[in-house]
């Protein structure tokens, strides 16, 4: 994310401290005692030149009320991450004299929701918190407008995630992630691995990732012969031990972990398909290492979809030396497990490859806009207002306290993930389930069989064909 890593941790030195602290055993506090935001905050300056007022008029907020985090708290709470949500709200309704509407909704619910306010033209609500599929849904079939129309508001800023920022077509961006929905941290993709069994192997997966050498190869090194039969009934399943355990999901996780892309879209050019022939080669290269870690000596556990508590058990019970999953895992583990770990980035494809990469799930909550909303010239304005607050308060509370103090054990792994977060990747695909591309990769993974050239070129046709359509359908938007 651009500009995030220097301004957040200045931010974080600028915020004054929660005070979350026990007594003088050292252990941690889960209430908040207080959370304020110092004037000097740099935030703070772009706060103030927000000008707007609602006349005490509701600011109306259809959400999403199933899923893993409830992202707008309406009561005041003993947990630092949902009392800075709750503070947040009452922040928002004085600084915009405003009140702050919440209506939770089954997620079944939010598009057919929001197609009966844009069909009525009534324009109840102000802001959706959506699923991100079922937003992209909605902009395709044209019940959003595009946040390029609303003045007031700087995608630049680092409240606002660059990955969707950027996700400009025909001048247009009809979501938006950032300090408002921090659930999309929470299903950014991390690796883990247990401190004890990495030092019983002798090896210092934090070295390696500063040194350059976290790569696809030395990962699978790694892990190719320190799986075990522990149950010693002559096979391997749940009850035994591997060097990595992970979910069918990771396919994903090493494809853009290795810098691959299906479709790039950048502001100022169509989106277009990534994968030429030489992405190609690279691709089928990728799923051949991939493939071996999965595939030999027994060297990797994947549960299979709707079973990921399989792998996860394996991890708790100090079975795994490295276990892949999305960063919301890592609170309950730190509850869960006695053994330590430590969080890591995806490994590179190569020593070549500039940056650590990861993605983001798209059962993430995101932020649009109804195109029958009515206030449109305080809207832009008042979103940026919450996306600011929400990154002086919410972020800290977030990052800090039930990461980095609460559940991840050392500083090495607070370092980690800045890292982590700094460079994720959102790929077209995984967002427009039309184009039919995303699953294809980590279901060669999952089949254990290098087809991947071959199923792609199936539907690369019709690929190019959903992004035509859908590039045509965003220009005639209005």
């Amino acid at each position: 994310m651009k500009k995030y890593l220097c301004l957040f941790l200045t931010a974080l030195m600028l915020l004054s401290v929660f005070v979350a602290c026990a007594e003088q055993s050292g252990e941690e506090d889960d209430t908040l005692q207080s959370v304020e935001v110092e004037s000097d905050d740099p935030t703070a300056a772009a706060l103030a030149e927000i000008n707007v007022d609602w006349n005490q008029e509701d600011f109306t907020v259809l959400a999403r009320e199933d899923f893993h985090y409830d992202e707008w708290y309406t009561e005041e709470r003993t947990e630092v991450l949902e009392d800075a949500v709750y503070q947040r709200n009452l922040a928002l309704e004085e600084y915009c004299n405003l009140k702050l509407n919440i209506i939770p909704v089954a997620t079944a619910e939010m598009s057919n929701e929001t197609k009966k306010d844009v069909q009525a033209g009534t324009g109840e609500y102000d802001l959706l918190q959506n699923h991100m599929v079922h937003t992209s849904a909605l902009a395709s079939d044209g019940n959003l407008i595009s946040f390029t129309t609303l003045d007031g508001i700087d995608l630049t800023a680092p409240w606002w995630d660059q990955g969707t920022a950027s996700f400009m077509i025909s001048d247009k961006i009809y979501f938006l992630n950032g300090s408002i929905n921090y659930s999309d941290e929470g299903t950014t993709y991390v690796m883990l691995f247990n401190k004890q069994f990495a030092k019983d192997e002798d090896i210092d997966p934090y070295e390696m990732v500063y040194n350059n050498e976290w790569t696809l190869d030395n990962f699978h090194n790694l892990v190719k012969d320190v799986s075990a039969d522990t149950s010693g009934d002559g096979k391997f399943g749940v009850e035994d031990t591997y060097g990595f355990v992970s979910t069918w999901e990771t396919g994903s996780t090493f494809f853009f972990g290795a810098g691959m892309r299906y479709v790039v879209c950048e502001e100022g050019e169509d989106p277009y398909l990534a994968l030429d022939a030489s992405g190609m080669d690279k691709a089928t290269t990728l799923l051949d290492k991939i493939l071996n870690i999965y595939y030999t000596n027994n060297a990797t556990f994947m549960s299979p979809p709707g079973k990921e508590d399989q792998s996860k058990g394996i991890f708790v019970a100090g079975r795994g030396l490295f276990y892949s999953e999305v960063v919301m895992y890592i609170v309950s583990l730190g509850k869960e497990m006695e053994t330590d770990f430590g969080v890591l980035p995806v490994p590179k494809y190569n020593a070549q490859q500039e940056n650590y990469i990861t993605w983001t799930n798209a059962i993430c909550s995101t932020s649009s806009v109804s195109k029958a909303a009515k206030n449109l010239e305080r809207l832009g304005p008042t979103l940026e207002a919450l996306a600011i607050i929400s990154h002086q308060r919410v972020t800290p509370a977030y990052y800090d306290t039930v990461l980095q103090r609460k559940s991840v054990r050392d500083e090495e792994s607070q370092g980690m993930l800045d890292i982590i977060f700094k460079t994720r990747t959102y790929d077209l695909c995984m967002y427009y389930a039309e184009i039919g591309l995303e699953p294809l990769f980590k279901t060669s993974v999952n089949d254990g069989k290098n087809n991947f050239a071959s199923n792609y070129s199936k539907k690369e046709k019709g690929a190019n064909k959903a992004i035509s359509k859908l590039i045509a359908k965003f220009e005639k938007d209005e």
